[in-house]
């Protein structure tokens, strides 16, 4: 059997609730009125440059969860296997990352991501580390 249509309203309350948790108002847990909770990713401005600069996605849910293993650009989990920078530690999908920054095969376990490449020359970030 098909599952009942979903009310609208029924949705409103909990995307309310996603809201509420977003703007930082959690004092007092609600539960949607469907009894499922929701998780749902913060795309304000998911522009890969702009998702570098603010440190990756934030992820908002109804309640508290155990965080998953989610790639630090596209905050998706998936089925595919993660690169793992070595300096943060964050995931990512290869095909997340710009063509040249992703790692060839041999450099899976030494790879970098953009934020923690520096110079050591120099000091500058985003710059080939020497």
């Amino acid at each position: 059997e098909k599952p009942p249509p979903v009310n609208k309203q029924e949705n409103a309350g909990t995307l309310n609730i996603l809201s509420t948790l977003s703007n930082g108002n959690s004092s007092k847990q609600k539960i949607p009125a469907d009894g499922v909770h929701r998780i749902r990713v913060d795309f304000k401005d998911c522009e890969a440059e702009n998702v570098w600069e603010m440190g990756g996605l934030g992820i908002l849910t109804s309640v508290p969860i155990t965080p998953r293993v989610v790639c630090f650009l596209c905050a998706s989990s998936g089925h595919v296997e993660f690169v793992y920078c070595q300096v943060c530690c964050e995931p990512f999908h290869k095909f997340c990352l710009e063509e040249n920054e992703r790692p060839l095969e041999d450099q899976l376990e030494n790879w970098c991501c953009r934020r923690c490449k520096f110079c050591h020359v120099c000091g500058r970030q985003h710059q080939a580390t020497k």
